[in-house]
């Protein structure tokens, strides 16, 4: 899971500036920086620029633009997954699925705190934060997020039952 949070109520909330800049009808390299990157890092605002524009010399299978009037739909699915009314947090604990997360220390959407707590309760967890990166790192760090991705895979090949067994034993 790449910035997202755990399901449920979180201590830590949503940033004001993220809705301040997110929902905006389109954003400026400007608003990225502050939606992904670290704007407090120069290595961070430098990895942003070179995000944007690799981003913008794509010219197939882009991204779907949301329009502005759908976005309630967006969160209204945020309020339930807060609800957490099949109570998936709980289950989260007990379930054998290797589960990867990957987070920014500057998330100002869903801040890597919240796991925290949890993550020490998840049998099969495994948390990554990145500094200097925000709710973007695979944006800012592309290689590097997709070998923690390929490891996590390679790592937890088989079932869940074998990697349950296999981490029980070491």
């Amino acid at each position: 899971m790449i910035g997202t949070k755990p399901p449920g109520k979180n201590e830590h909330p949503i940033e004001q500036i993220f809705y301040d800049t997110a929902w905006k009808p389109s954003n400026s390299l400007e608003d990225e920086i502050i939606l992904f990157f670290g704007p407090a890092s120069e290595a961070s605002r430098e990895a942003a620029k070179l995000s944007h524009d690799r981003i913008a010399r794509r010219t197939s299978d882009l991204s779907v633009p949301i329009p502005l009037n759908l976005l309630e739909y967006l969160v209204k699915g945020a309020h339930d997954y807060e609800a957490d009314k099949y109570n998936a947090r709980e289950k989260l604990t007990t379930t054998r699925i290797p589960i990867l997360v990957i987070s920014g220390d500057h998330e100002i959407c869903f801040p890597p705190q919240n796991w925290f707590a949890l993550v020490r309760k998840l049998p099969t967890a495994q948390l990554i934060i990145i500094p200097q990166a925000g709710h973007g790192p695979h944006h800012q760090y592309p290689e590097m997020v997709a070998e923690y991705i390929t490891t996590f895979i390679h790592n937890t090949k088989g079932t869940p039952n074998d990697y349950l067994v296999s981490t029980m034993q070491t």
